[in-house]
């Protein structure tokens, strides 16, 4: 699971930084709803090793949209909402 289920965060431009404390692969990949497309270029993470970080960088307008890690998107999902 990631560790919070719900982002909220202001419009415009978004930083997310993403630390795999797994032991196993993950990313985080933000999308428009879930089974869609990416929110926005740079919403997508690179698959990391346990132990590594990321920093994700994109912009998003008003809205309720989708994440997961999309290795394991059954059990790693959560909703970014944007004001």
């Amino acid at each position: 699971k990631f560790d919070k289920a719900k982002l909220d965060t202001a419009a415009g431009d978004i930083t997310v930084n993403f630390k795999n404390n797994g032991k196993v692969k993950h990313n985080v990949h933000f999308l428009d709803k879930k089974g869609g497309a990416t929110l926005a270029p740079g919403g997508e993470g690179e698959i990391i090793d346990g132990g590594a970080s990321e920093a994700l960088k994109f912009k998003a307008t008003a809205g309720s949209y989708y994440y997961q890690c999309d290795l394991h998107p059954d059990t790693m999902f959560g909703t970014l909402t944007v004001k």
